[in-house]
């Protein structure tokens, strides 16, 4: 059996310290029970029942951060003296090897992957110039985590292979624990076919190291982990979340032990990097099921503990930050994602890395990410222009990681800077469309973006092309994509701009010769488009919630879980195919590109067959999970005599309403108001219905002026479609949904001096509400899922309460003591 002398190398994208915690503690007794599958899941059910929610800001960390700044640039000078070391000038082989290894490690330590891989590789070539291949194993197996980290997983393979090539036939241990890394670096490839060859190899090398008298507990514990580890990575990658969720929950629970003893000494500290690698994946299948504050209870763990172990200044601790900032940003907790971004820069600031190195670079691509989510372009761009600045030496890395950020386009676009937002995402789409294919989810994102710029720069005829192409793609259920290197926050707001400029683009050629060469009714399809932009997650909850109140017949059930596994596969399959590619595009000719591809087929068809089972057997519950667009037909069809739909769409420059009667012709207006205007305006009224007083006559008059120029550029455009209605129902839109819009007054209008109580002066003003009843929607499409939804039960009868609420103690005792006096 094998004893590891070298120690170890780890980051958060690799499998660095499985096999050497396995080789270091293989003589020890203390473990846990390999965990089955059955058993997994119920781990799962426990950890579950056991959540406990984060806090609500990030004070902790950062508080934590702040102290350990001054105490840690000690330790950061010692190691940096270390990795800036020379090699000696006289030595053997051996000797050199073992000084560019515990460099290398150092390096990592510090964030210079670049480095830390030259001495790794070096390091093996010297070991096996030493005949020393064991040592050279190990130091194969270390330069291939980095080159796995970096995107070279064809490059990380090959090293494994040899690694396991140069470790002699009798170490099983260390065998079958190379072939468990390379099952799951094969898995990250997208390469399943080498995955599950691996996991199939390994299995009698495990039955025999299972044998051993000599073996322990927690050597085979540890096996058993990387075992079910590799197995869960496949699992992940292949879209089965919840079985790879398991998994990762049994390897998380089974290395506790580990991470826990000992105290914090060097063997615990390594334990603790290998317990946080569990928790990164862990929370990154959170993440893909968006189960975002989960996975940052399990982020703010790591991250602790990184910095319990190794201090501040860590490329440990950068990487989970960025885990940790990464949830923050799908939950819409820019300001904080922006905090903790800058903390990571500055870490590798402190560290020392070269300007072009790429964790240094993804670290401010991510900063600048940020920047673009909370609208500040002008910064975003500064950074993306400096990170190219940085990579003009290293043009493939440039091209790898950062010439793809749909990101920048956006950026480019909301600067004005129409020119560059047009070729970057020009060069985008091409790119994406070669490697990825024209269906692609980012490859339709690409064209969208472009599309958006023709529309500024009056190509009409080609924008209308490329976003007739790109939209279906974009909206449709089963082509989202849940790529790691993106965000949904992100993914959303491009989403966003694109739709809202395909429905500046309707409105502008409605009556041209341009709707006439189109062949379709252009308001038609811009209010369909409106109301995907306006309501997509609102629609999406209550959709679902609709379809779990359907949901009464077993096989229906059984056939709606399949559908919806089929639906979630294909989505991160999607997201890993680009990741993939993006990463290494010499593999997109490669077997392990087109078995993604094929995999993606097979599910989209075995998706569309049980779609149509669906379809024809349950109609009501296909029409709740994948909705017709909700067409201005489908509407007049749902609504009732005297009832009108009024439905608003505020954009950045321009404001749309449509108003659609139970029957006629449809008004439609393009109003020129922006969503700043609009929320000015709201503003301004809403502090006469919400205002900060301390007594009623404090109360600012309500803006009747204001009021009514609403009313007069909104809705009076298309009285024709809702006047003679009398409930009209409304889709109001952004700020406007801050707005009860039957308080709006239907003629010009002043305020009367008070003559006597109160706000009397307010009784003759004109409000809509005296003329119509208003309620207020979501979406389009949530009408049409309501009055899908069961009818109640027909005993159940009408009820209207009326009380006298108590607020607290004080007030229930003072009105005991009331009723007791009279």
């Amino acid at each position: 059996m094998s004893i590891n002398h070298l120690g170890s190398t780890f980051n958060s994208k690799t499998w660095t310290l499985l096999v050497v915690a396995s080789l270091l503690g293989a003589c020890q007794t203390t473990g846990s029970t390999p965990l089955s599958l059955d058993e997994a899941k119920k781990v799962t059910a426990s950890f579950k029942g056991g959540f406990v929610p984060p806090p609500r800001t990030i004070t902790d960390i950062t508080g934590i951060l702040e102290q350990q700044k001054r105490k840690d640039l000690e330790t950061l000078g010692q190691m940096r003296v270390v990795a800036d070391e020379e090699p000696p000038v006289a030595g053997n082989n051996a000797e050199l090897a073992m000084f560019h290894y515990k460099r290398g490690e150092k390096a990592d330590h510090l964030g210079r992957q670049n480095q830390a891989l030259a001495d790794y590789q070096k390091a093996a070539e010297l070991f096996e110039l030493s005949n020393n291949d064991e040592f050279a194993a190990y130091a194969l197996e270390a330069a291939a985590y980095l080159t796995s980290y970096l995107g070279n997983y064809s490059g990380a393979i090959k090293g494994i292979r040899k690694a396991i090539k140069l470790t002699r036939t009798d170490w099983q241990d260390d065998i079958v624990s190379l072939r468990y890394v390379l099952a799951g670096m094969a898995a990250e490839a997208g390469d399943f076919a080498l995955a599950e060859q691996e996991l199939k190899r390994a299995r009698p090398l495990l039955n025999e190291v299972r044998s051993w008298d000599d073996m322990t507990r927690r050597g085979l514990t540890i096996i058993e982990t990387l075992r079910s580890t590799a197995r869960a990575m496949v699992l992940a990658n292949r879209g089965k979340l919840d079985e790879a969720e398991a998994l990762m929950r049994g390897a998380v629970k089974r290395w506790k032990p580990f991470k826990d003893s000992a105290g914090r000494n060097t063997d615990s500290k390594l334990s603790g990097q290998t317990y946080v690698w569990y928790l990164r994946h862990l929370a990154l299948v959170l993440i893909a099921q968006e189960r975002y504050v989960e996975a940052e209870v399990i982020a703010r763990e790591g991250l602790l503990l990184m910095l319990s172990d190794y201090g501040r200044y860590s490329s440990y601790v950068a990487s989970a930050l960025n885990l940790l900032t990464k949830t923050l940003l799908e939950q819409g907790r820019y300001e904080e994602a922006e905090q903790l971004a800058e903390v990571t820069i500055h870490i590798y600031e402190e560290v020392g890395v070269k300007p072009e190195s790429w964790a240094f670079n993804d670290a401010r691509a991510g900063m600048a990410d940020i920047l673009v989510a909370q609208g500040k372009w002008e910064e975003a761009l500064e950074i993306y222009t400096q990170i190219e600045h940085d990579l003009a030496t290293d043009l493939p890395t440039f091209e790898k990681f950062f010439s793809s950020n749909l990101n920048w386009v956006f950026a480019h676009f909301n600067t004005g800077n129409i020119e560059a937002a047009a070729t970057i995402a020009e060069n985008i789409y091409e790119r994406n469309k070669s490697l990825l294919g024209e269906e692609h989810y980012v490859t339709a994102e690409a064209l969208g973006l472009l599309a958006a710029t023709q529309v500024v720069t009056k190509d009409e005829k080609a924008a209308l092309s490329n976003f007739r192409d790109s939209v279906p793609i974009l909206v449709s259920r089963s082509r989202q994509s849940h790529g790691e290197r993106d965000t949904k926050a992100f993914s959303r707001q491009r989403l966003g701009l694109i739709l809202e400029s395909y429905i500046n683009l309707l409105s502008k050629i409605r009556g041209t010769s341009l709707e006439r060469e189109a062949g379709f009714d252009v308001i038609a399809e811009a209010f369909r488009i409106a109301d995907l932009s306006r309501g997509r997650s609102v629609q999406s909850a209550l959709n679902a919630s609709s379809a779990r109140a359907t949901i009464k017949d077993p096989e229906l059930a059984n056939l709606a879980r399949r559908e919806q596994d089929a639906q979630k596969q294909v989505s991160v399959l999607y997201g890993h195919l680009a990741n993939l590619i993006r990463s290494e595009p010499s593999l997109s000719n490669a077997s392990a590109t087109k078995d993604i591809q094929t995999r993606i087929d097979d599910l989209r068809s075995a998706r569309e067959a049980l779609m149509e089972e669906i379809e024809g057997r349950f109609p009501d519950y296909a029409e709740l999970i994948n909705p017709k667009p909700p067409t201005i037909e489908l509407v007049q069809s749902t609504l009732a005599h005297g009832e009108a739909l009024i439905a608003t769409y505020v954009g950045a420059d321009r404001t749309y309403v449509w108003a659609i009667p139970h029957a006629g012709e449809v008004a439609f207006s393009s109003v020129n108001l922006g969503r700043e205007d609009v929320e000015d305006s709201v503003a301004e009224l809403r502090a006469a219905l919400n205002p900060d007083a301390e007594r009623l006559g404090d109360i600012p008059e309500f803006d009747l002026v204001e009021a009514y120029s609403l009313y007069e550029k909104l809705l009076k455009p298309v009285e024709a479609g809702w006047k003679r209605a009398k409930n009209l129902l409304v889709v109001a839109h952004g700020p406007l949904g801050y707005l009860p819009l039957s308080l709006l007054p239907t003629q010009p209008t002043s305020l009367a001096a008070e003559k006597g109580l109160l706000f009397d002066n307010y009784r003759d003003v004109p409000w809509l509400v005296r003329t119509h009843a208003v309620t207020m929607l979501p979406s389009v499409a949530s009408l049409l899922a309501l009055r899908r939804l069961p009818a109640g039960k027909a005993t159940r009868r009408a009820f209207v309460g009326f009380g006298d609420p108590w607020f607290n103690k004080q007030q229930a005792a003072e009105a005991k003591s009331d009723t007791a006096k009279t």
